[in-house]
This record gives structure tokens, sequence and C-alpha cells, in this order.
């Protein structure tokens, strides 16, 4: 016996509780169920998400900020181990040695340049170097970045976490696009 589409049959088993809506039903994003009214992107390599600003002025501000705007929305958290390191995106850096030389003369030799850790830090697919500047320094690679001679985009500095923070990381798997 062949049924028609449209014919609504009884349930094969009682439902308990109230009824389930269908996710296509409620044409709704669970972004925003779960984050309210923010835009998202789920292309981007690493967790992006952007607040709707509300003047446009601080949007171009961000614009004028670096050649780049995503910069400051793909901020890593890293840890320090010095408390005030900055960690500098190393990510194109070719040559250790004219890396080194060009930061250094850039820094005055050792006025602005406190200690450079050893260990690169890795981060979402980008490299990090863990520098400590002098304090007027470090307000200035965190908000202008700092060019050198030998690149052609400047390095932007980030702020490390304290080394006794906690940093919690949170994964969603399998959720509907």
């Amino acid at each position: 016996m062949v049924l028609p589409d449209k014919e609504n049959l009884p349930p094969s088993k009682p439902q308990v509780g109230p009824p389930t809506t269908n996710y296509s039903q409620t044409q709704r994003e669970w972004t925003t169920v779960v984050r309210g009214s923010m835009k998202t992107s789920s292309y981007a390599k690493s967790p992006v998400a952007m607040k709707d600003s509300s003047t446009p002025s601080s949007s171009l501000a961000s614009i004028a900020h670096s050649s780049n705007p995503l910069h400051q929305i793909q901020k890593p958290f890293l840890k320090g181990t010095a408390q005030g390191s900055v960690f500098v995106e190393i990510t194109c850096v070719q040559d250790k040695k004219t890396f080194l030389k060009e930061l250094k003369d850039a820094c005055e030799d050792n006025t602005h340049l406190w200690s450079i850790e050893d260990n690169i830090r890795r981060d979402y697919g980008k490299m990090y170097a863990e520098v400590t500047f002098s304090p007027t320094f470090t307000s200035r690679v965190c908000e202008e970045g700092l060019k050198l001679p030998s690149y052609e985009s400047k390095f932007y500095g980030y702020r490390s976490l304290s080394p006794d923070s906690e940093v919690l990381t949170i994964t969603f798997n399998g959720l509907p696009r």
C-alpha cells in the first residue's frame, strides 16, 4: 500500500516531553543562539569572530591601524615565560641571523631590546618569538608594528599572558554549518 507524502501518520512510539523542533524549521543558526548577534567565519584557519561595530570611525581606525585588518582578530593567547614579554609573529622569517641583526639595530642595541627567548612558539599555524622590550618600545611594537629593512611587511607584537595564568580552550566538533 502506498501512502501519500502529506498524510500524517501516528508516531510509532509515544513522545515524552515537549515536541522537538527540527533545525531547518527554526531557521536560526546555532551561532545566533550561542553568541547573539555576531558575525562569524567558519572558513578561517583559526576561530575568528567580529562584533558588529556601531561607529564607522572605529572600523576605519582598525583598518588604518595595520595593512592587515585581521591582525587584531587573530591575536594569539600564549603564556609568556617572563612578565611583560611580547610575542612577535615571525612566520615569514627565512634567515634568523638577518632578522636578529635588524631587530637589534631597530632597538638601538640593548637600549630597547632586553631579551629574546630561544624557543619558538606556534599557534594556529603561525610562529612567534618571545621578546622582552623596554616599556615604551613594547607599546610601539604592539600598536604600530616594527618595520625591518629586509622584510616587506611589519612585525606586530602581541602582549603575552601572565606566566601563572590559565588558558581555557573550548572546541566544538560536529556542529551544523
